[in-house]
């Protein structure tokens, strides 16, 4: 812009050396028009300013990881005149990762018409983000001028979901442990002092389970089945410890986050009711998922929470210590396996009841006791095929 003052300047510097040498109302008319130029121009943006808006929007309000999404740039302009040159500064944030991504738009806006710009925009990681307009430059015809729109368009938030992976596995019957006074309606477990129904004899079911009054009056073996402790649903243990200092702490949060959601699918369909459960500043969280919708739901209330960076708060501060030996079985979903929590001594008493799910290749193989589950960030299907749950 500086460049083309420069040589305006030396425009008018020649237009006057010009009316001096050669007097003529030629050349005196055009010096005057060289001179309020500038000026006419300056009106000209002003009015047209003043008659334009702009607004943002979201084509998805909720997109997939890894999906496009398409972000509309809408200008209104009432007046009858156009605007050679408008440069919107756009920047993109992240609420987990923190940083932002930059980048500038330059298009020309016509009189008295409706437009509308379409950018794509890659999301490559989960959670909640939001666009918004850093600045708007309006340039003359000559870009001698220049104004900035003191109105900016309102944010434009979106959420990135995670990627939901199909897991074929079987779950092993695992005992339910504890005691509990309300038991699922539509499941049987393993716990006899209620009663969830009666069925016929099967080879391997225990003599003890067998129904002897009912047997004598059918005429043949029925077998009672337990009920299921409620609250001894399954825990889905997410830990939101993003390290900065990894060069690949988003992908690999990302990628935890794509292994939570789909382990949470899986136990749904395995299971039933389960609990998903993180902590951040404010404490934990337990949230309990009966169907698909509460899953989404959980996710919401995942992507409100702040990740933490000193240390893993979710297993060293609350499971280790107030939830283990309530439910019969955990998982244990970080993106960022500490060698501290690898090695706890605490984790070997829980045996095959609790599954350690890590998206870092580097730790966790010395780790004796619970299973170890290394997820790839790249392949983060694959990594959750064949298991033994």
């Amino acid at each position: 812009m500086w460049f083309r003052k420069c040589v305006y300047g030396l425009l008018v510097v020649g237009m006057a050396l010009f009316s001096v040498f050669y007097k003529d109302y030629l050349s005196y008319l055009t010096f005057a028009i060289t001179l309020l130029l500038p000026l006419l121009l300056y009106i000209l943006l002003r009015v047209a300013v003043r008659y334009t808006k702009i607004s943002l929007a979201c084509e998805h309000y909720s997109v997939v990881a890894g999906d496009l999404q398409t972000l509309h740039i809408k200008a209104r302009v009432r007046s009858f005149l156009p605007v050679s040159e408008c440069r919107v500064t756009l920047v993109c944030r992240h609420q987990y990762y923190g940083g932002e991504d930059v980048q500038t738009v330059v298009f020309p806006l016509f009189p008295l018409n409706r437009q509308d710009f379409t950018f794509p925009i890659r999301a490559l990681y989960d959670g909640n983000a939001v666009i918004e307009v850093r600045s708007i430059v309006y340039f003359d015809a000559f870009k001698l001028w220049k104004r900035r729109a003191k109105e900016l368009p309102d944010p434009v938030p979106f959420t990135v979901m995670p990627v939901i992976y199909e897991i074929e596995s079987n779950m092993a019957q695992r005992h339910a442990l504890g005691e509990s006074d309300t038991f699922d309606q539509n499941r049987f477990g393993d716990d006899y002092s209620e009663t969830f129904g009666i069925r016929d004899y099967q080879p391997g079911d225990k003599l003890q389970r067998i129904h002897w009054k009912l047997t004598a009056s059918q005429g043949r073996f029925m077998v009672r089945q337990g009920s299921y402790p409620l609250q001894n649903a399954p825990l889905l243990l997410l830990e939101l410890w993003a390290d900065p200092s990894r060069p690949r702490y988003k992908k690999e949060l990302s990628a935890a986050l794509d292994a939570c959601a789909s382990l949470s699918f899986y136990l749904l369909d395995q299971v039933g009711e389960h609990q998903l459960c993180w902590c951040d500043e404010s404490g934990l969280h337990r949230y309990p998922v009966r169907a698909e919708e509460e899953v989404l739901d959980a996710l919401q209330q995942v992507f409100g929470a702040k990740p933490y960076a000193d240390r893993p708060h979710m297993l060293q501060d609350h499971y280790l210590d107030q939830l283990a030996g309530t439910e019969p079985y955990a998982f244990y979903v970080t993106p960022n396996l500490a060698e501290e929590v690898a090695k706890d001594d605490r984790l070997r008493s829980f045996g095959d009841s609790f599954t350690i799910f890590y998206t870092n290749p580097d730790g966790g193989e010395q780790a004796q006791g619970p299973g170890l589950v290394p997820i790839d960030p790249d392949q983060v299907g694959a990594s959750l095929q064949n298991l033994m749950l």
